[in-house]
């Protein structure tokens, strides 16, 4: 088990890690298979945890969900304006008890569609995510595949 401090600066990592590895392809060209470049950014979609994890205290005593918070609404207005990005966010519908835990892991929602850029719809959406239940990540990242 990682101890308490030594699990702070790691979250941070991976949420960074995480966050690199959802929009890389959003500044990727996408190419047809003779290897032409078309000029057009792959779709992209932004996965928000809304878990009951969300709710801890993290980084510099903030909860994890204002410091993902802060990273999206720093990145969304860095987005290349050709850019087709989309939301979607899971756990943050049902409250992680026994009675809601069926619906709780079936609990993913799109937000906003990746369909071009709407960064003021995205940044709504962003601010609007509370976390309350369950981690159905499996689920969002099948998902948000099948929206791309």
């Amino acid at each position: 088990m990682i101890p308490r401090t030594a699990a702070r600066p790691l979250s941070l990592a991976l949420l960074a890690t995480l966050l690199l590895a959802v929009l890389a392809p959003a500044g990727l060209p996408q190419a047809h298979a003779e290897g032409y470049n078309t000029g057009r950014t792959a779709p992209s979609m932004l996965v928000v945890d809304g878990s009951g994890s969300m709710r801890a205290d993290d980084v510099g005593g903030r909860s994890r969900m204002d410091v993902a918070k802060e990273a999206l609404s720093t990145l969304v207005p860095m987005l290349p304006e050709d850019a087709s990005v989309g939301l979607m966010t899971y756990g943050n519908s049902d409250p992680a008890t026994a009675a809601s835990q069926e619906a709780g892991c079936q609990d993913v929602k799109t937000l906003v569609k990746p369909e071009g850029l709407d960064r003021q719809a995205l940044l709504g959406a962003i601010e609007g995510v509370q976390p309350s239940g369950y981690t159905p990540i499996g689920l969002s990242l099948t998902k948000a595949a099948a929206e791309l």
